[in-house]
């Protein structure tokens, strides 16, 4: 009996599928409402206990515009697909290209369908749009994809729970009792960050860490625990020594609770934070010393006493480098890849805050070559991004990719921005939504006036400090560029905080003056009454006093933009 076309374009599907899969454990169904497959992901060999369903279609004729494939479906399949706590996929295969897309059906439902067409349960036929981002091509996201399903199934399903559901058959067995209470008080838990969640998409902060904390204030030895307490690291910007200090006591508390647990995964990816915020703290100590050598050296002032600082400093750097990538690597090899994701755009974050901090006082056109260097780099970055379906985490990846781009290619930094702006709002996000339009007017106020702005004089800068709500004490010590323009034998160098890097207002900081000329130096945290008293005791009766060339001082427009900046970093 001769084969029709229909049943080889379904046998060419099912083969790309089962070979797509072939690591894992795939079983065909028959006469099972329109499922094909039931896949179960393996590790190590092993089941995980993580099965899903498939809905495999193939098609000669795809039906697709720049954006979307589409496929038409049955209400009926849909009305059956979204009471499975298992997540579905469909697969819809274009035998003339060979390739395949996926889409889950049970968040399409949720995120699309009841969203924008409420009335869909009552048509016999739908058209699904199906992203051409999500093309079948690595079996690592898809798998990290499939596990979030379950964790949205899950939230979703268990919204729906009457909180005594199972007690009535329970009344007389006391500890049977107490195990539907711990139950029911995991279930609240998870309830808890999936509220957060939402607080956190609705921008209501003070809320979402209310949440969070009722769940931390339980001190219990749980999963829920752990991801509270790594909830609440995300939500700190580590751009002060205090909020530093708040994340490694938060990561330590974490890591304690997955070691009990035996929770190997966690006690990995908590073991990342101390290393994150050594890696932030050394470069924050780097950036002003960096400023310094690079300015004595285009003065022909290079020393001992600088180079030295920057060497300490660059062997420090790499020496928690080599340990970063020697994480990084364990966690690929765990195939934890959506943290690999997060903790390699948190990385991209202490470089943005690396560069922001020095590009206002060195000019914007110092780190340019580097940047452009890195085009690739950031490509694959925006070509992942598009390819996870976390919005929370595609949405923060968007920003520091753009801003980034921002560094070297302004008008691509524009349309990265953009981007994410449009999901923000199609996806209803008001935290992203806000935090996305306020770095675009930011970009569109300083580029309106960034080019008619002369830099300033140092009494301007006091100005605009005293304008911003400095104190006179704190004026006093602001800006200690200046101190070049007394000797060339003077050196400065600093130890800053990072709040004070980011800000380029060096009043909360040590600082050490240094004299080439005498070998000798003093150190005090107020720079201008350090300076004064330094030449009264060790410049009064020295010939040397030839002014260096006048070196490049902040402007106002790059001492606000950069300030607003990082705020949004």
């Amino acid at each position: 009996m001769e084969r029709t076309r229909e049943h080889i374009i379904q046998s060419e599907s099912d083969r790309f599928l089962s070979n797509f899969f072939d690591p894992w454990i795939v079983n065909p169904l028959h006469n099972d409402y329109g499922l094909d497959f039931n896949i179960e992901i393996t590790e190590n060999r092993k089941t995980i206990g993580r099965p899903f369903y498939v809905q495999n279609k193939g098609t000669d004729h795809l039906k697709s515009n720049e954006t979307h494939v589409k496929f038409s479906i049955e209400v009926k399949y849909l009305l059956y697909y979204e009471k499975l706590v298992f997540p579905v996929l469909l697969f819809r295969y274009d035998t003339k290209r060979e390739i395949s897309y996926w889409l889950n059906l049970q968040t399409y439902i949720r995120e699309e369908l009841n969203l924008k067409n409420p009335d869909w349960r009552s048509q016999k036929t739908i058209t699904l749009n199906i992203p051409k981002t999500q093309e079948v091509i690595n079996l690592n996201l898809m798998k990290t994809e499939i596990l979030n399903a379950y964790n949205q199934n899950i939230n979703h399903y268990t919204q729906s729970l009457l909180w005594h559901q199972g007690i009535e058959f329970s009344l007389d067995d006391s500890k049977r009792m107490e195990r539907i209470i711990r139950e029911s008080e995991k279930k609240n838990n998870y309830r808890l960050l999936h509220l957060s969640k939402l607080n956190f998409k609705e921008d209501n902060q003070e809320l979402m860490i209310k949440n969070i904390y009722k769940i931390i204030n339980r001190d219990e030895k749980s999963i829920e625990m752990l991801i509270a307490v790594e909830s609440l690291i995300t939500l700190k910007i580590p751009t002060t020594s205090q909020i530093q200090d708040e994340i490694l006591e938060l990561s330590n508390r974490g890591l304690d609770i997955a070691k009990e647990l035996k929770d190997e995964i966690r006690v990995l990816r908590f073991s990342f934070y101390p290393l994150w915020i050594d890696f932030i703290r050394l470069n924050l100590k780097l950036a002003p010393i960096t400023v310094t050598f690079i300015k004595l050296s285009d003065l022909n002032q290079i020393n001992k006493f600088s180079l030295e600082e920057k060497i300490k400093l660059d062997k420090e750097i790499s020496k928690i480098e080599k340990k970063i990538n020697e994480f990084l690597i364990r966690i690929y090899n765990e195939n934890d890849l959506y943290y690999l994701l997060y903790f390699k755009l948190q990385l991209l974050f202490v470089g943005n805050i690396f560069i922001y901090s020095m590009q206002g006082v060195l000019g914007n056109n110092y780190f340019k070559p580097f940047l452009e260097r890195q085009k690739p780099i950031l490509k694959k970055f925006l070509t992942i991004l598009d390819s996870i379906q976390d919005n929370d985490l595609r949405l923060y990846g968007l920003v520091q990719v753009g801003a980034r781009y921002e560094l070297f290619d302004e008008n691509l930094a524009y349309e990265i921005y953009q981007q994410g702006l449009n999901l923000a709002e199609e996806k209803n996000h008001k935290f992203y939504q806000k935090r996305i339009k306020k770095i675009i007017n930011t970009m569109e106020d300083f580029n309106k006036h960034k080019y008619t702005n002369e830099n300033p004089k140092i009494s301007q800068v006091i100005e605009f400090l005293k304008s911003n709500g400095l104190s006179n004490e704190n004026i006093k010590q602001a800006d200690p560029t200046f101190i070049f323009n007394y000797c060339k034998s003077i050196e400065v160098a600093y130890y800053p905080t990072a709040q004070s890097v980011a800000k380029f207002i060096y009043f909360d900081d040590k600082k050490k003056i240094y004299c080439n000329k005498k070998k000798i130096c003093s150190m005090s945290d107020d720079l201008i009454s350090l300076f004064e008293n330094f030449k009264m005791k060790n410049c009064l009766k020295c010939q040397l006093h030839e002014k260096p060339k006048k070196l490049r001082e902040i402007s106002i427009k790059d001492l606000d933009f950069y300030s607003k900046k990082l705020q949004y970093l």
